[in-house]
C-alpha cells in the first residue's frame, strides 16, 4: 500500500511537470491608451473591461469588444469620429493592448428645442435648472450632462407635487458629417396635487397634538420635501419607535394623494446608562430614567443620576410641550449637585421654570427663572447664598456634510442677574460667550477652535457665589494645566475664582487610519479679576473614534510658566 502511494505520488509530479512544460506561462495583461487626454481619456479608462489574462487579449471577439467599449465611451463626451487602432505587443512577461485613438472634432450643441406645459409651465426652477446646465447652445455634447439635467428636472417636479409629469420623446439628433446636435427637451408637468386625507394608526397621544407636529395638512400642496420633513419631525420628537409615511399615489384623484402615517410609540419607561472617564472628573457614571409620554397632551418627564469623583449629580425635569411642540415648551426642574475641585467644595440645590423656543434664524432661546440655595467652602472660608436668578440663554448649531467634524459651528450666550431687590443674598449681572467650530479642510485635514468669554458684574468676587465664579485649566479648556486650578488666588496661594474668563483654542487633527487621528493643539486662557497674562500650553494627543465616544489621549505642556507643567489628560465615554 505504502508502496503504490509512493509510486502515485512521483505519477502525479511527473504529470504536472510535463503540463507546465507544455503549457505557456499565463502572463498579464495591461492597456495604453495614446491619443486622448482630459474628460476622454478619463472616461476611455472607466469603460475599458478587465484586461485578460494570457493571451486571450489575441482573441477577436474580446477585441471587438474593446473597441466597442471605447467608441461608446467617446461618443458619451460627444466624440462621434473616433478613429481607434489596437496593437497587442508582447512585452517580457505581459502583453501591452495598445489602443491608439485619434478622437477627431467634438459634436457640438447647435439646437436645443426645450418646452414646457402644463401647470407648472411658469416654475422658475426649471427654466433655473436648465440655465445652470452645462447643456448649452455651442458646448461640446456630453451625454453624462444630458442625463443629469433631464433627471434633476423630474425630480424637481415630483418634490413640487407634479405627480404625472414627464418627458414627451426626448432625445438627442447627432448629425456625424456636421459634428453638430440637436437636444429635444420637450417637459409636460401634468396637473399639481395636493395633499388629501391624512390617516394616523392610534397612538397614546392625541390626534390634535400629533397634528402640531405635523408639517402638512390636507389642501397643502403635495411635496416630496414636505413628506421628509414631517418624517423628520416626528422621529425628533423622540414620542416615537418607528415612523412610516404613505403617500398612497396609486390612489391619487381629483388633484390630491391621501397619505397614511403610522406610528408605534416608545416604551413608557425608559432606561439609559451611560460610563466614561477622564482626568477632569475622574470615572464617571450615569443612569437615566425617562417617560417620553405621561398623557395625550405630549407632557414627558425624565432624571438622571450621575456620579464621578469630581462631581455628582441629581436632577429632574418635567417638560410641557406648547403650540409648536418641537419648538415651542414649559420645563420645570430641579436639580442637587455636589462638586470639588482644588480646595473648593460646593454643594448646590436648584429649582427652576423655562421657556423654551425657537426664534429668528433658528436659535433656541430659554428664559428661564431659577432659584439656587448653595452652600461652599473655597479655601477654608464658608458661605451660604440664597438666590433668584432670572436669565436667558441663546444657542444655535450649524453642521453641514455626513459628519460633524465635516462642518460644524456652535455659538451660544448666557445672560443671569440676581438681585436684593428681588430677595437674593446679592447683587450680580453674569455673562458668558461661547463658540466651537470644526471643518475638515480636505481629507484626512481637520481643524477646529472652540472660545470662551466671560464677565460677572458685582462689587466683590465674594459676594459671588462659587458656583458662579470662573475658573479654568484641564481637558476642556488649557490642557497643562489640572481641572480648574486657573483663577485669581489668596493670600496662600489657593485658586478662589474669578469675575472675568478667556478661553482659546486651536487644534489640528490627522486622519492617519479609519478610526484613527493624531492632534497637535495650543491653549491660551485665563480667569481673573484684574488683567493678568495669559496661561498658554501646547501639546499633542491621539484620538480613537470608538461607538461610544472618542478616546482621547493628549499631553499639554504649559510653556508660559516659569516650571511648565506637564500634564496627561485622559478622556472617553459618552459625554454625561
Amino acid at each position: 500500500m505504502k508502496r503504490y502511494t509512493r509510486f502515485s505520488q512521483r505519477l502525479i509530479l511527473t504529470l504536472l511537470v510535463l503540463v507546465a512544460a507544455a503549457v505557456p506561462a499565463l502572463a498579464d495583461s495591461r492597456y495604453v491608451v495614446k491619443g486622448l487626454t482630459g474628460e476622454a481619456l478619463d472616461n476611455v479608462n472607466a469603460f475599458l473591461p478587465m484586461a485578460p489574462i494570457g493571451n486571450g487579449a489575441n482573441n477577436l471577439q474580446y477585441q471587438r469588444k474593446l473597441i466597442q467599449r471605447s467608441t461608446d465611451a467617446l461618443q458619451a463626451v460627444g466624440y462621434y469620429n473616433a478613429v481607434i487602432t489596437l496593437d497587442v505587443i508582447p512585452d517580457n512577461d505581459e502583453w501591452i493592448i495598445e489602443l491608439t485613438i485619434e478622437p477627431g472634432a467634438p459634436t457640438h450643441i447647435n439646437t436645443i428645442d426645450w418646452s414646457i406645459e402644463g401647470e407648472g409651465a411658469k416654475e422658475s426652477v426649471f427654466l433655473q435648472r436648465l440655465i445652470k446646465s452645462p447643456i448649452k447652445k455651442g458646448a461640446v455634447l456630453n451625454h453624462d450632462h444630458y442625463e443629469s439635467l433631464k433627471n434633476d428636472i423630474q425630480t424637481m417636479a415630483l418634490s413640487l407635487g407634479y405627480l404625472d409629469s414627464h418627458f414627451d420623446n426626448p432625445r438627442v439628433l447627432v448629425n456625424t458629417q456636421k459634428q453638430t446636435a440637436t437636444v429635444l427637451l420637450h417637459f409636460i408637468t401634468g396637473p399639481r396635487y395636493y395633499f388629501g386625507d391624512i390617516y394616523y394608526t392610534d397612538t397614546p397621544l392625541s390626534r390634535d397634538f400629533i397634528e402640531r407636529i405635523s408639517a402638512i395638512k390636507k389642501g397643502d400642496l403635495f411635496s416630496s420635501t414636505q413628506i421628509n420633513q414631517l418624517y423628520q419631525d416626528l422621529v425628533n420628537s423622540r414620542y416615537f419607535q418607528s415612523v412610516s409615511l404613505n403617500p398612497d399615489l396609486e390612489a391619487r384623484a381629483n388633484g390630491e394623494v391621501p397619505v397614511t402615517i403610522e406610528l408605534t410609540p416608545r416604551s413608557r419607561n425608559l432606561v439609559s446608562t451611560g460610563i466614561g472617564a477622564s482626568t477632569n472628573l475622574g470615572p464617571r457614571v450615569k443612569v437615566g430614567w425617562e417617560k417620553p409620554w405621561i398623557n395625550r397632551r405630549g407632557h414627558r418627564v425624565n432624571s438622571a443620576i450621575e456620579w464621578s469623583q469630581a462631581l455628582k449629580a441629581v436632577s429632574a425635569r418635567y417638560q410641557i410641550p406648547l403650540d409648536r411642540p418641537l419648538q415651542e415648551f414649559f420645563t420645570l426642574s430641579t436639580a442637587w449637585t455636589a462638586s470639588q475641585f482644588e480646595d473648593v467644595d460646593i454643594v448646590k440645590q436648584s429649582i427652576a421654570i423655562e421657556r423654551q423656543s425657537i426664534v429668528g434664524d433658528q436659535w433656541t432661546q430659554t428664559v428661564f427663572m431659577r432659584w439656587d440655595k448653595e452652600h461652599s467652602i473655597v479655601n477654608g472660608d464658608r458661605q451660604t447664598d440664597n438666590l433668584y436668578v432670572p436669565g436667558g440663554s441663546w444657542s444655535k448649531v450649524k453642521v453641514r456634510g455626513s459628519k460633524a467634524t465635516d462642518w460644524s459651528l456652535t455659538r451660544g450666550v448666557d445672560v443671569e442677574f440676581s438681585s436684593t431687590v428681588w430677595g437674593s443674598d446679592t447683587d450680580l449681572a453674569k455673562v458668558r460667550g461661547q463658540f466651537s467650530a470644526s471643518r475638515m479642510l480636505t481629507a484626512p485635514h481637520y481643524i477646529s477652535f472652540r472660545g470662551q468669554i466671560g464677565r460677572i458684574v458685582a462689587d466683590d468676587t465674594a459676594d459671588v457665589p462659587a458656583s458662579m465664579r470662573f475658573f479654568t485649566g484641564g481637558d476642556q479648556s488649557v490642557r497643562g494645566f489640572k481641572y480648574n486650578s486657573i483663577g485669581p488666588e489668596d493670600a496662600f496661594g489657593n485658586v478662589s475664582g474669578g469675575k472675568n474668563l478667556i478661553v482659546g483654542s486651536t487644534e489640528y487633527a490627522y486622519g492617519f487610519l479609519p478610526n484613527w487621528r493624531s492632534a497637535w493643539f495650543v491653549d491660551i486662557g485665563n480667569a481673573f479679576d484684574e488683567p493678568t497674562p495669559m496661561k498658554m500650553s501646547l501639546g499633542t494627543g491621539l484620538h480613537w473614534l470608538t461607538p461610544i465616544g472618542t478616546v482621547r489621549f493628549e499631553l499639554g505642556y504649559g510653556f508660559s510658566e516659569p516650571e511648565p507643567p506637564i500634564r496627561l489628560h485622559i478622556s472617553f465615554g459618552m459625554q454625561l
